[in-house]
């Protein structure tokens, strides 16, 4: 039996108004940090309570109202004991979708936008370099290699290391792991196979 398409009763977007505050623990017990980001979406409503909200827009007003709370609760509860950074959009989306549930709103949020702020990008990308430099120290409370994997440095020059400081030679340069998931990028491609997020050209 095929599947019924659902019907979108009301669509609407919503960004968030500042920043949010999440730790990202990089599923280890001795590094952590306080980061913060901006987050952008697409709520699309397929069934509500009619009894809670009296019509579309006092529906939408109702939820626009109460995002913020709710995507803050969200990275709160993926903050505890795992990694944000890691197909952080998608996560995010499915838990929403349950808050939403919980409210009586049946929805599909599409989450297309996570970007940290200039500080916490920095930040971030420190602490992924102090993971995977300290990789091979002899200390058991460091992560497994394999999993070092997805924290290696976003951009990684093919052929010779001792190129990369040579400025005739930057453009031979290239993003090898997805800065948004970790994923090993394939030869020559433009987005990440695993969370379809575009390399920089």
């Amino acid at each position: 039996m095929a599947d019924v398409e659902k019907t979108v009763l009301v669509s609407f977007k919503y960004g968030t108004p500042k920043p949010l505050n999440f730790r990202e623990t990089m599923g280890t017990d001795w590094l952590d940090a306080d980061l913060q980001a901006r987050t952008a979406m697409n709520i699309n409503v397929y069934e509500y309570d009619t009894e809670k909200y009296e019509s579309k827009d006092s529906l939408v007003a109702a939820l626009k109202n109460c995002m913020y709370d709710m995507i803050d609760k969200c990275l709160k509860k993926m903050s505890e004991g795992s990694v944000v950074r890691g197909e952080t959009q998608k996560r995010l989306a499915r838990e929403i979708e349950k808050e939403l549930s919980d409210l009586g709103v049946t929805a599909e949020a599409d989450v297309f936008s996570f970007a940290l702020t200039a500080d916490s990008e920095s930040l971030y990308k420190d602490m992924r370099d102090q993971i995977f430099n300290g990789a091979y120290v002899d200390r058991t409370d460091r992560p497994c290699k394999d999993y070092l994997e997805k924290f290696k440095p976003d951009c990684v020059l093919q052929g010779d290391p001792g190129r990369m400081n040579n400025p005739f030679l930057m453009n031979t340069q290239r993003y090898e792991y997805c800065i948004e998931c970790g994923t090993k990028r394939e030869e020559n491609a433009n987005f990440c196979t695993k969370c379809g997020y575009k390399f920089p050209v």
